[in-house]
């Protein structure tokens, strides 16, 4: 009998490492169930471009507006109540979560409680803050566990999960980057939703691209604007085109978002153009042609490092996360940022390094998840 699949797609990042897992499964095997960010239309638009792949979608609303941390501690209990209610009407085999966010968690949780078997993308790895706390408990409630490197599978296997359960595959985001053209068209043509006002960018202009999120754990709230401004401010000395993402959806977020409005209201250089979403080709593809990704997302290390992209990472949200060669890290210090971008436009690409994946996860997870025991298959209880 046809097994079937739930993934929890919570924000933008989610898909990325979804869509290459689900074109090697029949159509009727999976489901995908959106909420959160992704359910945001602005946050990005993540569900229309779900909707142009696959029907197999349900959606559910669990965010509280608010950006601090009461609503997003919020956000996840309310995401827990509602996943539970679409658990017991989709009944799935098994829910894949990614990686080590709080909407993953909310999904563990209503996952495991409910005697379904969980299946966890990229865990075992290290950054800071409270992701690793996060990251790691799902590893816990987790019975399958889809890593993307050996020093993440032992690490996974040293928390005491059996190791007959642990598969290194790679980060599916990585088989996306491996299918880019290799002739770059000219120009990418930005549609409504990826920012307020920008039209198409020229991917043969020298860029950067910028993406810069907020860290929960700082010591206040405020601390993010001052680190925002900082980033600002050396960017603008840097004085390149510059590809500069919109924050997440975490504590903090909707404050950078007013910096962000502040600074193009009264911008009169217009170097800096602000995006909210892209679809992953197109932002893999604008990573590939940038000189060089700056901020503290997982991108700057993870696909900036098979696509041999420079990149500077800033602050300390990744501070534990392991980098590649094309990585150089600094403190939200602006003498010390810029020195560090023009190191890296100086010193260009980097050899391609396969630490995170070599393209083929997608294919890898698919086979697993249709053939593997699993632990609570047929045994949900109400």
């Amino acid at each position: 009998m046809l097994r079937k699949i739930a993934f929890v797609v919570g924000n933008r990042a989610h898909f990325a490492r979804v869509r290459p897992i689900i074109k090697y499964l029949p159509d009727n095997s999976y489901r995908i169930i959106v909420f959160e960010a992704a359910a945001i239309q602005d946050h990005g638009g993540v569900l229309d471009e779900i909707n142009k792949i696959t029907n197999n979608v349900s959606v559910l609303y669990t965010n509280i507006s608010g950006s601090n941390l009461l609503t997003m501690t919020k956000s996840t209990g309310l995401a827990v109540i509602d996943l539970a209610v679409e658990l017991v009407h989709d009944r799935p085999d098994v829910v894949v979560v990614i990686a080590d966010r709080y909407e993953a968690l909310a999904a563990a949780i209503a996952a495991r409680y409910m005697n379904i078997s969980l299946a966890h993308i990229q865990g075992g790895e290290i950054t800071g803050s409270i992701d690793d706390s996060v990251r790691h408990a799902i590893t816990k409630f987790a019975n399958l566990h889809f890593v993307s490197n050996k020093d993440c599978a032992k690490r996974v296997i040293k928390m005491g999960e059996d190791k007959k359960n642990v598969f290194v595959t790679g980060c599916p985001t990585i088989d996306i980057c491996r299918r880019l053209p290799k002739n770059d068209p000219k120009e990418i043509f930005i549609s409504k939703d990826s920012g307020d006002y920008e039209k198409r960018f020229i991917l043969g202009d020298n860029y950067l691209l910028v993406s810069f999120h907020p860290v929960t754990t700082e010591k206040n709230i405020i601390e993010n604007v001052r680190n925002f401004r900082v980033l600002l401010e050396a960017i603008k000395i840097i004085g390149l085109q510059t590809i500069w993402m919109y924050p997440n959806i975490d504590a903090g977020g909707d404050i950078l978002r007013k910096e962000i409005l502040n600074f193009k209201s009264m911008d009169k250089v217009g170097k800096i153009h602000f995006f909210k979403h892209f679809n992953a080709d197109d932002y893999l593809l604008l990573i590939k042609n940038s000189k060089c990704i700056v901020g503290n997302s997982s991108v700057g290390i993870r696909e900036s490092s098979f696509l041999g992209v420079p990149s500077v990472n800033v602050g300390n949200r990744q501070i534990g996360r392991l980098r590649c060669q094309n990585v150089i890290d600094c403190s939200m210090d602006k003498n010390k940022i810029i020195n560090a971008i023009r190191k890296q436009l100086i010193h260009g690409k980097y050899k391609r390094n396969e630490y995170y994946g070599d393209g083929s996860a997608g294919k890898k997870i698919a086979s697993i998840l249709e053939k593997v025991e699993l632990e609570f298959e047929k045994r949900m209880t109400y």
